[in-house]
């Protein structure tokens, strides 16, 4: 037989993601309009095979403005150019 009773569950937590700031100006980099001002700047080292896949993976969290003031820059002034592209679809 089985022997029921009643328990009190607190209420869940869970953490999720609110909004993202700059790491540098700590601006918060605004998402969910039309307009898109996305950078992405990664890096990821390990190994990848068919079975397993073990990396390491760094990011840093720049605006628009902080990434061509600082990263653009340092990089064009060691000699160092840009592939641009435009897309539309």
């Amino acid at each position: 037989m089985i022997h029921n009773k009643t328990i009190s569950v607190p209420a869940m937590e869970r953490i999720v993601h609110d909004f993202t700031t700059c790491d540098v100006c700590n601006v918060k980099i605004e998402t969910g309009t039309y307009d898109v001002a996305e950078v992405i700047v990664s890096k990821k080292v390990g190994v990848s095979y068919p079975e397993m896949t073990d990396t390491k993976e760094t990011e840093f969290d720049l605006c628009v403005k902080c990434f061509d003031k600082h990263v653009l820059g340092h990089l064009k002034s060691i000699g160092v150019l840009p592939r641009v592209s435009e897309q539309f679809y």
